[in-house]
């Protein structure tokens, strides 16, 4: 009992501490974190995380489809044996723009020394 005792005697401290601090939580406001990043690269790579939603390993299988895409396949994005091993098929044919973003996006990264 003596724990409970303890807390209850601070309560209202921990209550105050635990409230939100009113500072920007990073995944809160995703491009408010990508804005500040210095790199190009970086800036690039979260934008490719944020619009398509692909871990970081996923990133260079983007970055490569992008690359290699051709036009008359349509706005389908093909991320290879991502999370479980699974081909993972983004239709972004009614978000063209966003599909063009991400490729905008991806060309930096390719040209990354290797």
């Amino acid at each position: 009992m003596e724990l409970v005792e303890a807390i209850e005697v601070v309560y209202h401290e921990i209550l105050y501490l635990a409230r939100e601090s009113g500072e920007a939580k990073p995944f809160s406001n995703p491009e408010r974190v990508i804005d500040h990043l210095k790199k190009t690269q970086d800036k690039s790579i979260a934008t490719i995380q944020l619009e398509t939603g692909a871990r970081i390993d996923d990133v260079p299988k983007v970055v490569l489809f992008m690359t290699a895409w051709i036009p008359e396949k349509g706005f389908i994005l093909v991320i290879q044996k991502s999370k479980g091993g699974r081909d993972r098929e983004l239709n972004f044919n009614d978000r063209v723009e966003k599909f063009m973003k991400i490729r905008a996006e991806a060309l930096p990264v390719y040209e990354l020394p290797r």
